[in-house]
């Protein structure tokens, strides 16, 4: 039953949601403003969706964001030790950091250790929650909470 909550949720959110960026992964990035469609007749009228700008990251946030993406290389290659330990240095410096959650525990899980797995899914699936409120059209987040819920037993 909870599973197909969280499928629903998912679909729900992808199906209203236009922006498909991800929490910013340096300073200054910048997702191009979406557009809407509308329309007339035969005619198809592109309109600019208002959205707020992006939040400025704190010199924490941009060093774990670089840390963050040097644990995925690290991961890519098959050596989730040590990308568990990067990603934990990333999280030291931002504790939000909802992908970071979710790819740590992505990696415990492929090392065997379920319950540090699980707690990272329920902390990764808090931050999205915390992310989404501010951000709610960003399909990926909600796709990535939805992900974190359904692979936390909790």
């Amino acid at each position: 039953m909870r599973s197909a909550f969280v499928i629903i949720f998912v679909c729900l959110a992808l199906a209203g949601c236009t922006s498909k960026t991800a929490q910013p992964s340096a300073a200054g990035d910048a997702a191009p403003a979406p557009t809407g469609t509308e329309t007339t007749g035969d005619a198809v009228v592109e309109e600019a969706v208002e959205e707020a700008p992006p939040e400025e990251l704190t010199p924490e946030q941009v060093e774990a964001r670089k840390l963050f993406e040097r644990a995925r290389e690290l991961a890519r290659k098959d050596e989730d030790a040590k990308a568990t330990e990067v990603y934990l240095q990333a999280l030291k410096l931002d504790p939000e950091f909802a992908e970071a959650h979710l790819k740590l525990a992505m990696s415990y899980e492929v090392l065997g250790k379920k319950d540090e797995a699980e707690a990272e899914y329920k902390k990764a699936a808090e931050a999205y929650q915390k992310y989404v409120r501010r951000h709610p059209k960003d399909a990926r987040a909600h796709f990535n909470m939805g992900l974190a819920y359904s692979t936390s037993s909790g």
